[in-house]
């Protein structure tokens, strides 16, 4: 992915992270619904990997972090 927006270095900026990482999450969740709750960090790295591969390696550590967290989040609200 290569953000509309610049930095003066090569990541990519917090809007682009944050679009990005709903972009993922909702591709996840549409594939495997529910399910992606159970998936662990390391699982959700292995899944996306392939479209951050271009991404900044700092970048590519936070996305996985940031869907875990909003899965865990959307666990909380869908479950209780």
């Amino acid at each position: 992915m290569h953000g509309r927006r610049y930095t003066s270095d090569s990541h990519l900026v917090d809007d682009d992270i944050e679009e990005l990482v709903d972009e993922l999450a909702m591709k996840l969740y549409a594939t495997m619904g529910p399910k992606v709750y159970l998936l662990a960090r390391n699982d959700i790295t292995s899944l996306v990997s392939r479209y951050i591969d271009d991404l900044d390696a700092q970048d590519q550590e936070t996305i996985p972090w940031l869907l875990w967290d909003l899965f865990q989040e959307g666990m909380e609200l869908e479950f209780g």
